[in-house]
């Protein structure tokens, strides 16, 4: 979503502010947090596509998984306030 779209009828002020996060997980807490579904994407998913993606990652994860955690925060004012 850009600043202009947010910017359109709803909104009179807007801010977009990006942020980057460098992550390093060891594989049992990367595992720890599949087993227990910490991420919200998981609810998309179906109970055999989530079983299947457990096996695999129970099975090919590296000792450490590092990525980057990238955000983007949008705050808007409706009415001027």
């Amino acid at each position: 979503m850009t600043q202009s779209e947010l910017a359109a009828p709803r909104f009179d002020a807007t801010r977009v502010v990006s942020f980057e996060m460098e992550r390093v997980l060891d594989r049992q807490t990367a595992l720890a947090k599949l087993r227990g579904r910490a991420y919200s994407t998981f609810a998309f998913m179906s109970d055999d596509e989530y079983a299947e993606g457990l096996a695999g990652a129970e099975q090919e994860l590296p000792d450490t998984i590092a990525y980057t955690l990238r955000i983007l925060i949008a705050v808007g004012a409706r009415d001027g306030r």
